[in-house]
């Protein structure tokens, strides 16, 4: 045998293949199994890079002829700190799950490494993106469906007279059945006043020749700024938290009460219904029902009858109040309270002991003298179909007036329709009218029987 290819562990290959060479078909070889190499022998400290291997026995070697035995093949030589060639008997070769471990080694690696690229990348792209994303998500505007705000307001129930709506230098006149808002200040003229209600069921009168500010219209706390005049406040108990009218050097507040304040030289204040609380440098004082606070003074008065006599705005104020009550407890409306408390403040109204009507004829021919000449009529539709009449007259008319209105120009009393009784005043309201017509109104001077002296015409389609 040949040893000189040592590299094939135990298969020579000739450097070319003999004539007889058949294609790649190999010949079989012998049934003896070729003795292997004896690992129970030491290997000696001198390096053996290539161990021979002996013939087999009995069979010449043959160029031709490559056996399909395989012998084992040998491992080459290594160091010998090597364990498994340290020298110890092995019983068996090393165990196949040393490569099983070692790919699982691998794997592991790779998927640690996979692992790290992933969390570097993901610590990466949080530095480059995280900042922008929290900016964005601090300062982007929260887009929300802000209702409008609600504003406050007042509405004119009832008007005579030029009233005017005031801001800054700009004056507009008001009329019955709009609104005025928070903030804005009423203005008189001499003959005017008008009724202002509130949400919450609460109404303030404001009389000739005054000015009051409307300071907060929130029902939880309405607040008015009374600069000059006279205010006549019906406070709703069951609607309105407190009701505030500052009078400059002192305040009124009450809830669930009638009363007038009157700003002239002094603030005069009058409580027809339960009490108010005032404060006048700092001091407190408490004025009952029927009495009376005059500023500067150290006692409280009894309301007398006679100051209400002299005032014609709280002669109308108490007389339409007692209306309305009596209305609303007929209709058992329940906008103030219980019944019971409209029947107390009707009671309280009927306790001063004045025969309104009466007082309001006194006053009315108080107000004018001499033979009357001309009379001026001038009215509005309101937004409820009727229609809001006053007038002036140069002279007195001892019996008071009348209204005549038609569907015909021109009509004389009687006309289609007229007022029935005499009126004492200088205003009315008539309706709501039938829609669907025009009416003329005519007001003139009752002499007892008929009328007497004319006023101009005015004509209103409904």
């Amino acid at each position: 045998m040949d040893p000189a290819n040592t590299s094939g562990g135990g298969v020579i290959n000739p450097s070319s293949p003999p004539s007889d060479f058949q294609g790649d078909t190999p010949t079989p070889g012998p049934s003896t199994d070729l003795p292997g190499p004896d690992f129970t022998q030491s290997i000696p400290e001198s390096k053996n890079p290539s161990p021979t291997l002996p013939d087999p026995p009995g069979q010449p070697f043959s160029a031709n002829t490559v056996s399909t035995q395989v012998p084992p093949v040998v491992p080459p030589a290594v160091p010998p700190q090597d364990p498994l060639l340290s020298g110890e008997p092995l019983a068996t070769p090393p165990p196949e799950k040393s490569s099983i471990g070692s790919k699982k080694t691998v794997l592991l690696a790779i998927v640690g490494l996979l692992l790290l690229g992933a969390i570097g990348g993901g610590i990466y792209l949080a530095s480059q993106y995280a900042p922008k994303f929290a900016e964005k998500t601090v300062s982007a505007p929260i887009i929300t469906s802000t209702p409008a705000p609600i504003v406050a307001q007042a509405k004119v129930n009832y008007l005579e007279g030029k009233v005017w709506n005031v801001s800054g230098d700009t004056q507009v006149a008001l009329t019955q059945g709009q609104s005025v808002s928070e903030g804005s200040t009423i203005e008189t003229e001499e003959d005017a006043k008008v009724l202002l209600a509130f949400e919450g069921g609460s109404i303030l009168r404001i009389g000739p020749a005054s000015k009051v500010t409307l300071t907060s219209l929130n029902p939880e706390a309405l607040v008015f700024l009374e600069e000059a005049g006279v205010v006549y406040a019906y406070v709703d108990d069951s609607g309105t938290g407190t009701f505030t009218i500052d009078a400059g050097d002192l305040t009124v507040d009450a809830v669930g009460t009638a009363f007038s304040v009157e700003k002239d030289e002094l603030v005069l204040i009058n409580v027809y219904e339960n009490k108010v609380k005032v404060t006048e440098e700092g001091k407190e004082e408490e004025v009952s029902e029927n009495k009376q606070y005059v500023q500067g003074m150290s006692k409280l008065a009894i309301l007398d009858s006679a100051d209400i006599e002299s005032d014609n705005f709280l002669q109308w104020a108490l007389e339409e109040e007692l209306k309305r009550i009596e209305s609303e407890i007929i209709t058992e409306i329940a906008a103030s309270g219980t019944p019971e408390n409209k029947e107390a403040y009707k009671a309280a109204l009927e306790s001063l002991g004045i025969d309104k009507k009466e007082l309001i004829k006194e006053a009315f021919l108080a107000t004018t003298s001499g033979t009357l000449g001309s009379i001026t009529l001038t009215g509005q539709k309101t937004p409820e179909g009727a229609v809001s009449l006053s007038w002036t007259a140069d002279g007195l008319a001892g019996n008071g007036y009348r209204i005549v209105w038609s569907t015909s120009p021109g009509k004389s009393y009687p006309g289609d329709k007229r007022t029935n009784n005499p009126l004492f005043g200088y205003a009315k309201t008539l309706g709501p009218m039938k829609p669907g017509k025009t009416w003329y109104y005519r007001v003139c001077e009752w002499t007892g029987a008929t009328c007497g002296v004319y006023s101009n015409e005015l004509s209103f389609s409904f």
